[in-house]
């Protein structure tokens, strides 16, 4: 009897969690496509793992708190403290890009009916009909993100080569959607490339094209900054090829460093590094 009440109140947990995430993910991935940030695959199982992590981080950190104020000693809930934390490191760890998806902006009409869509059904499925209403909500998300994931691809023109900062930056296309790089000292202008790769090219390249695979990032204007910023494009993005075109100048030691840390880190990534004569 107690097997089965346990069996039952953790199916209804496990029910109203997963419910719980589909009007989340509902509401939050017009935001995110609008953005044009990632959608990682594992965020149902990675909340059901966090939820009771962080509920347990956030009640021994209040215990130790509150001890440390009146006194009272507590050296083994700090242990147990450093434990769970040790733990969150070490499955953090466990993540990979690959779980991360993107999709192509669609219209904002189209990224607007989704949220909408999700609260007329929580308005007009009674909740006596929790089995309902869960495959209902189930049923959309599943619909929402294939939409999203063939729409923009049936109706979006091919995307064009684009050209910023004064020629400074090229974003090449081809037929299969492959992606060149070329910088032409766009990132020698940056003094936090890794920030413009983060926040800017990512999300322009995910809103493009749904995706941040690049086929090759030639590099024209090798510098300091520059080998920093294809190393920051090598850890963000997918980079298949780096391309160095022969050049004349002598390399500052700082930016021989950096030369040789994107090397190790090609090396290391199974990245192709690619010399033009």
């Amino acid at each position: 009897m107690k097997i089965s009440g346990i069996l039952k109140s953790m199916r209804h947990y496990l029910t109203n969690f997963v419910q719980s995430q589909l009007i989340v993910t509902l509401v939050s991935i017009p935001i995110l496509v609008g953005w044009g940030l990632q959608i990682s695959m594992m965020t149902f199982i990675g909340n059901l793992i966090f939820a009771p992590i962080l509920t347990i981080f956030l009640i021994l950190s209040s215990i130790v708190f509150f001890t440390e104020l009146l006194g009272i000693p507590n050296l083994f809930i700090v242990k147990t403290l450093e434990f769970v934390t040790i733990f969150w490191d070490i499955i953090l760890s466990l993540g990979k890009k690959e779980w991360l998806c993107g999709f192509c902006k669609p219209s904002t009409f189209f990224l607007f009916l989704i949220p909408i869509i999700a609260f007329l059904m929580l308005l007009f499925i009674k909740a006596k009909n929790s089995k309902i209403k869960f495959l209902s909500l189930l049923g959309f998300c599943c619909i929402s993100i294939f939409c999203l994931n063939i729409v923009p691809k049936l109706f979006n023109n091919q995307p064009q080569s684009s050209t910023f900062y004064d020629g400074k930056l090229t974003i090449n296309f081809d037929t299969d959607k492959n992606i060149t790089l070329i910088d032409n000292g766009f990132f020698n202008t940056k003094s936090s490339p890794e920030k413009t790769i983060n926040y800017e090219l990512k999300q322009y390249l995910i809103k493009t094209i749904g995706k941040t695979e690049l086929q090759n990032v030639i590099l024209c204007k090798p510098g300091y900054r520059t080998f920093r910023a294809a190393q920051a494009l090598c850890s963000k993005l997918d980079v298949k090829t780096i391309t160095l075109p022969s050049f004349e100048k002598k390399l500052s030691k700082s930016a021989q460093c950096e030369f040789f840390k994107l090397k190790d880190l090609l090396q290391k990534n199974g990245i192709t590094f690619a010399c033009q004569n």
